[in-house]
C-alpha cells in the first residue's frame, strides 16, 4: 500500500494495544522459568486395545518423543 503511514492503522485499535518497542517497562520483564517436575508417581495403569495401525502410530510418536529428549539431554542418551 503506497502512501500509508503507521498512523493509518490506528483506527482499528491494533496499534494502541501493541508496544512501540521503546517502552522500557516491556524490556524489564523477567521470563518465568518452567516448573520442573522432580517427583512422579504412577497411580494406575490402564490397558488400551489398539489396532495394528494405532500401535504403529503410537510407537512412532514415542520414538519422536525419545529422540527429542535425547537431543535436549545428550548426557542422558546413553
Amino acid at each position: 500500500m503506497a502512501g500509508t503511514t503507521p498512523d493509518d492503522n490506528a483506527h482499528n485499535g491494533y496499534d494502541k494495544n501493541t508496544s512501540s518497542g521503546g517502552d522500557d517497562t516491556t524490556n524489564n520483564r523477567r521470563r518465568r522459568t518452567p516448573a520442573t517436575i522432580t517427583n512422579v508417581r504412577i497411580a494406575r495403569i490402564n490397558t488400551v486395545t489398539m489396532t495394528p495401525v494405532e500401535e504403529t502410530e503410537a510407537i512412532q510418536a514415542l520414538a519422536v518423543l525419545i529422540a527429542r529428549y535425547w537431543r535436549e539431554h545428550p548426557d542422558h542418551a546413553s
